[in-house]
């Protein structure tokens, strides 16, 4: 089963959903959340999530013209492959610059 974030508008008292975006295949269960801007300065929301083998697997959300974009998947195989690490090491802003970095291990 493929997990979907999804972008909502709250407007003169209704939801509505503008977009989604899928997540990795490779996300089983999502473990931490958290916003933060990447090197380019846009804000994102980051989502550590656990995989079926041992590690994490990071989404890195974006809003990009109204849409919901996932600027860490793979959009031809549907995987997160550039942030997956075999350790349980969670993205955080290491240097306090705001701008959140995301394990290699």
């Amino acid at each position: 089963k493929r997990h979907i974030a999804r972008l909502h508008e709250f407007l003169e008292g209704s939801i509505k959903m503008l977009s989604e975006a899928p997540l990795s295949k490779e996300a089983k269960d999502f473990d931490r959340i958290m916003t933060g801007t990447v090197a380019s300065g846009e804000q994102a929301i980051f989502v550590d999530s656990t995989m079926d083998q041992k590690g994490l697997v990071t989404d890195i959300l974006i809003k990009k013209n109204e849409e919901l974009v996932n600027l860490s998947l793979n959009e031809s195989t549907g995987s997160g492959e550039k942030t997956i690490r075999k350790l349980s090491v969670y993205c955080s802003d290491v240097n306090s610059d705001g701008q959140i970095e995301i394990p290699d291990a």
